[in-house]
Parts: structure tokens; C-alpha cells; sequence
């Protein structure tokens, strides 16, 4: 009688243990990335809630045109994207409930929005409740210089400043920005090898990037001086692409260092400081860009070459 009593102990207990197993899983939910692959189920007990400094947080739609796109979540999730990726947090759990669409929006206004954050990586995962869709958890993923922050900040920190610098000795906008467009092509080769391309470091201290590199290294430094300078995503005749929009003089211009330096041997300055009307003949804005101020002054548009303004065609970098 004994034994019997103990088998059916061990049963009631072994069905209870499965019963809280599959209402564990069912809390727990799914892990998958930002590319909606999915990854290995993972415990959200490593996720805890990270304080969110907003009253630290400032960010003004003039220089960050992105955030000011957003709805009052999203800002919200903003400012927790950007004070962990700060601190190099790797999972936070985010304070109100937010979609996955939510989620892609606010990261790729972060990553525009901020070339100041390097180390971060254009991927990130999150974790969600399988019946609700509730996401209880984002991770942040960073690249190979985040391995030892400090010294990768020290370089990055070295080489801008050299070029700040020299640009803070010129009195106007224009000319701080002449120069630094100047000293990033000379800094850099066209490299589709580049590593860490798509990341302002490449092109601050690896001498060789590609377009995103180009214009995040450029909106930073503009960023430095106080000129605004946005990060423009879209294509140019069919190919993903990047390059900025800078505010000279209260009119807003676009600038593309990557085909300055690359696709155009008779004029250096060809895609410097062009209004929408000549620009966009190679270039179309794509996403949340197009929100972006349109570009309508021709007053600055090859200033240092105005004999050889003219529709000169070019080679695309390969």
C-alpha cells in the first residue's frame, strides 16, 4: 500500500512539474532578432529594468530630426535605446508596451540620429510573450570595439579632434564645413571592404569606408561645431546609399562625401552643398528621410567652382 502511495505521489508530482514547465514557456515566450529570424528560447531573468534619465535627456528636434518624428512612446523608447547603448547595457526591459514596428522605428531613428554611438550595432533582438505579442525584453548587440570601449573612444576621440581642431580656427559655418569635408576625403579610401563600414569609427580611424561611414564621421563632426547635419538614408540610381543634409545660414543643403571623393575626378566639390532640384537627379530619399527639410538655396552650391557648374556624368564607386 505504501508503494502504491509513493507511485502516485511521484506521478501527481511529475505532472505539477510539467504544468509549471509549459506555463513558464508560455510567459517566457519567444526570442527573435530584428531581422525576424528566429533565435534559442532565452530567460528573461537576466533583463532588468534600467533607469532612464529623461530629465538628462534632451534632445533638440534641431539636431535630432529623427526623435522628433516620434509619438510620445516611441520617444520614450527612444531615450531608453539611447541611455543603454550609452552604457553599453546589453538588455533592457522597456517601461511601456511597444510593438515590434515600434521597436524597428525608434532604432533606426537612434542609429541616425546618433553617430556618437560607434560601438553599436545595427542589429538587435527582442523577447515577447507568445499569446499577447508583449515584448518584455530588447537586446542590444555592439561590435568589436565595444571589447575595450575605453580605448576605441580614446582613438575615435584622438582623430576628431585633430580635425575640430583645425576647423574651429575658420570664423564661418561654411568654411568649417569646407574643411572637414575636405579632411575626411583625404583621410579615407573608398572600401566596400572597410571594417566596421557602416559605423562613424571606420572612417575616423581606419582610413578606408563606405557612404554610411562617410556621412556619419561628417555628422558628428558637423554635430561638434553646432551645424546641424542629418544622417540621409535612400538610393542613388538604384543602390542603397547615405549622405547628410547640413544647415548653413538658416538654408539647408545636401552634401554626399562618398561621390565626392569617388565618383567625380573633375570636380571635388560636385555634390557639396546642392539644392533638391540638382541632387536629386542621382539621389532619392527613402523612409523616414523623407521627412527630412527639403533642400531649395542654390546660394552656396559650387562656390569654389562655379566655372565648371555643370551636369557632368560620373563613375559609381565599385
Amino acid at each position: 500500500m505504501k508503494m502504491i502511495l509513493r507511485f502516485f505521489r511521484t506521478v501527481i508530482v511529475f505532472v505539477l512539474i510539467v504544468a509549471a514547465g509549459m506555463m513558464l514557456y508560455r510567459y517566457v515566450g519567444q526570442y527573435i532578432s530584428s531581422d525576424f529570424s528566429m533565435e534559442p528560447l532565452l530567460s528573461s531573468a537576466s533583463a532588468t529594468p534600467t533607469p532612464v534619465p529623461s530629465d538628462e535627456l534632451v534632445f533638440d528636434a534641431a539636431v535630432y530630426p529623427y526623435y522628433d518624428q516620434l509619438n510620445e512612446t516611441q520617444k520614450g523608447l527612444y531615450t531608453e535605446f539611447y541611455s543603454n547603448a550609452l552604457a553599453l547595457n546589453d538588455t533592457f526591459i522597456p517601461n511601456e508596451d511597444i510593438t515590434a514596428e515600434d521597436l524597428e522605428t525608434v532604432f533606426r531613428c537612434v542609429f541616425c540620429d546618433h553617430p556618437e554611438l560607434f560601438w553599436l550595432d545595427t542589429k538587435y533582438n527582442y523577447q515577447y510573450m507568445e499569446e499577447s505579442k508583449k515584448i518584455v525584453s530588447v537586446t542590444l548587440n555592439y561590435n568589436e570595439t565595444a571589447e575595450d570601449i575605453e580605448a576605441s573612444k580614446a582613438a575615435f576621440n584622438n582623430s576628431a579632434n585633430e580635425i575640430l581642431v583645425a576647423a574651429q580656427q575658420y570664423s564661418t559655418d561654411y568654411e568649417k564645413e569646407k574643411y572637414v569635408h575636405d579632411a575626411l576625403i583625404a583621410k579615407n579610401v573608398y572600401d566596400l571592404n572597410s571594417a566596421l563600414n557602416q559605423s562613424a569609427f571606420s572612417a575616423m580611424c581606419s582610413g578606408s569606408t563606405v557612404c554610411a561611414g562617410y556621412a556619419r564621421s561628417f555628422q558628428y563632426l558637423l554635430q561638434q561645431l553646432n551645424i546641424p547635419c542629418y544622417y540621409v538614408i535612400g538610393t542613388s540610381e538604384g543602390e542603397d546609399h547615405a549622405w547628410n543634409i547640413v544647415l548653413l545660414d538658416g538654408s539647408f543643403y545636401n552634401v554626399d562625401l562618398t561621390w565626392d571623393d569617388c565618383a567625380s575626378e573633375d570636380d571635388p566639390y560636385y555634390f557639396f552643398n546642392l539644392d533638391d532640384a540638382s541632387f536629386n537627379e542621382y539621389h532619392t530619399r527613402a523612409s523616414l528621410s523623407t521627412t527630412l527639410p527639403n533642400c531649395t538655396s542654390t546660394l552656396l552650391a559650387h562656390k569654389e567652382d562655379a566655372d565648371i557648374y555643370q551636369n557632368i556624368r560620373f563613375t559609381l564607386p565599385q
